[in-house]
């Protein structure tokens, strides 16, 4: 509802704050033809799909190399490594085939090494690791792709390293059945403090 006055040459302009977000539109009114470019960044404190679940669970601990709680609030110091046990869960009777998997990276952290080999293989890992069928890794969040049995529990695990200090979000996981969007879990955003 504000008004920004554009100039001959155009006009460059921030908006910030709690109202600016990639789920709620902005409109530019312009007089004669033109060109926009609209960059977004960061997480909305909101994200559009609020804590919910149907049929699918996902819990995330952080631990440390050694098998140790090791809590993402106050836990960690620059250059700590971590590792991050994800567990999935399949609620229902049913098999699924293609369950997608979103855990999110917040700031301050690195992902390591996500495949766990070499000198971060872990022997405590549990019996029922993930063999999922794909992953996609990029420098805010792994995505993982597979198949997940009925009644079925499953972890997976990746190493973090903390990089930088301060108080960052963790926004949470999500999972979903796809071609069946009616079993998901959306997960809470997290408080993460590294010192």
């Amino acid at each position: 509802d504000k008004e920004y006055p554009l100039k001959k040459h155009g006009a460059i302009f921030s908006l910030t704050g709690e109202g600016f977000s990639a789920f709620k539109p902005i409109v530019l009114n312009v007089s004669s033809k033109g060109y926009g470019f609209i960059a977004i960044n960061g997480y909305p404190k909101d994200i559009s799909k609020s804590y919910g679940y149907n049929g699918l669970k996902v819990t995330i601990n952080s631990k440390t190399i050694d098998n140790q709680y090791k809590p993402l609030k106050n836990g960690y110091r620059v250059g700590d490594l971590g590792i991050i046990e994800v567990k999935l869960e399949n609620l229902t009777d049913k098999k699924f085939k293609n369950v997608a998997l979103v855990v999110r990276i917040p700031s301050g952290f690195d992902i390591e090494n996500p495949r766990l080999s070499g000198s971060h293989v872990i022997n405590w890992m549990s019996d029922n690791v993930w063999k999922y069928e794909h992953m996609d890794i990029r420098d805010d969040r792994i995505q993982v792709f597979g198949e997940l049995g009925y009644r079925k529990t499953v972890s997976f695990y990746f190493a973090v390293r903390a990089t930088f200090s301060g108080n960052m979000t963790l926004p949470g996981p999500s999972a979903e059945v796809m071609y069946m969007p009616e079993y998901y879990y959306y997960g809470n955003m997290l408080n993460v403090e590294i010192e």
